[in-house]
């Protein structure tokens, strides 16, 4: 579980978790959570947006598992959806694609670094994943790694 900025700076890391864990089992432990439950974290006070006089909360951008919280925006349902309903979906979606990148170019430097610690070459063309039995596997040539 990771918490990051717009400018795709980690703010939180947790790692601790197990991987069948869901993200809303794994926030609801970790101490992010309890921090932002009882508001001793150093969360910004809400301040106008450029060119408005309305102060506006900080807030998280998680994806569906987490729970509706004061702190977390989450999409409207997909039924029925008002236009202004379907308009903020789509922004905060596209606020979501920030962290979903972070993940992606973290995953891949983990992938690299790990290919360079087995092979001692630099490149993810001879890495691939497999799924066996449920399981997660890495398959770096003919070696198998898990």
């Amino acid at each position: 579980m990771a918490m990051v900025d717009a400018d795709y700076k980690s703010l939180f890391v947790e790692v601790r978790a197990c991987g069948r864990e869901s993200d809303g089992g794994v926030f609801a432990r970790c101490p992010l959570s309890a921090a932002l439950a009882d508001n001793s974290i150093n969360f910004p006070a809400s301040r106008p947006l450029p060119h408005e006089g309305d102060p506006m909360p900080f807030v998280i951008v998680p994806d569906d598992a987490f729970p509706l919280k004061p702190y977390i925006l989450k999409l409207f349902s997909y039924r029925e959806q008002l236009m202004s309903h379907k308009i903020f979906n789509y922004r905060l979606s596209r606020a979501r694609n920030v962290v979903e990148n972070v993940f992606a170019q973290t995953s891949t430097m983990i992938e690299m670094a790990f290919l360079y610690a087995v092979t001692g070459e630099m490149s993810l063309e001879k890495m691939e994943y497999s799924h066996p039995s449920g399981q997660a596997a890495l398959w770096v040539g003919q070696q198998t790694l898990q």
